[in-house]
C-alpha cells in the first residue's frame, strides 16, 4: 500500500476535542487527495485479509493532549505543513502516566518494499 502513494503534505490548521473536551486534537480541514487515497486504500487491503476495519469516517488528527481539564472549543489555526513520508504501524500500550506507543513497523511512502523497517 506505502508503494502506491508517493510523500505529501497535510495541512493542519484546525483545532478541536473528541470525548467531551477530555482530548484535545489539531487536524486537517481539507485532507489531501494522497492521504485519502491511501486510507482507502490501506482499509480495502485489510478488509480483503479479513481484518476488522473502522467504520467511522476518517478525520486525520494530532492527538495534543488527554485528560484535558477544561475543554476547548473547534476553531482554526495558523496552518502547519506536515510533511508525511511513511507509515506506521504502532501499538498502543497503557501506562500509569498514560498510553505510550511503540512503532513497530515503517514503510517509506512511494517505494516498492525495499526500504521496509521493523522494531
Amino acid at each position: 500500500v506505502a508503494s502506491a502513494v508517493g510523500p505529501f503534505a497535510v495541512t493542519l490548521d484546525r483545532v478541536g476535542a473528541f470525548g467531551h473536551g477530555a482530548i484535545a486534537w489539531v487536524g486537517a480541514s481539507a485532507p489531501p487527495r494522497e492521504l485519502e487515497r491511501l486510507v482507502r486504500l490501506l482499509t480495502d487491503a485489510l478488509a480483503k485479509d479479513g481484518f476488522p476495519t473502522e467504520r467511522r469516517a476518517f478525520h486525520p488528527h494530532v492527538t495534543l493532549a488527554r485528560r484535558c481539564r477544561h475543554p476547548t472549543g473547534t476553531g482554526t489555526i495558523g496552518p502547519i505543513a506536515w510533511r508525511v513520508e511513511r507509515i506506521t504501524l504502532n501499538a498502543s500500550e497503557r501506562a500509569p502516566s498514560g498510553p505510550r506507543y511503540r512503532e513497530l513497523g515503517a514503510w517509506p511512502l512511494g517505494s516498492h518494499g525495499a526500504d521496509r523497517t521493523t522494531s
